[in-house]
């Protein structure tokens, strides 16, 4: 992964925090609405996006100064383990 492993350290706790491991169960939801594993990770990262502190949001901000959408999303399937339709 492209990902500075500080970065990686500090998206992983905040999703964990914000979203309280409840990755299986949504993703399950997901599946039987016919939506595709993608659209259930990055749902997941905007949700907790837009429940995180503004110093959080700056820093996740940041991110993109280095890393492209598909990096992001290789880091998204590490956390949430949601890896296929």
């Amino acid at each position: 992964m492209k990902i500075k492993q500080s970065d990686y350290d500090f998206l992983k706790n905040l999703m964990d925090q914000k979203f309280s491991g409840k990755y299986n169960t949504t993703w399950e939801h997901y599946k039987k609405q016919g939506l595709s594993s993608m659209r259930c990770r990055w749902d997941i990262y905007w949700l907790v996006f837009d429940n995180s502190t503004q110093t959080d949001k700056t820093r996740l901000r940041t991110f993109s100064n280095y890393l492209n959408d598909n990096h992001i999303d290789t880091v998204l399937k590490s956390i949430t383990n949601i890896r296929k339709d």
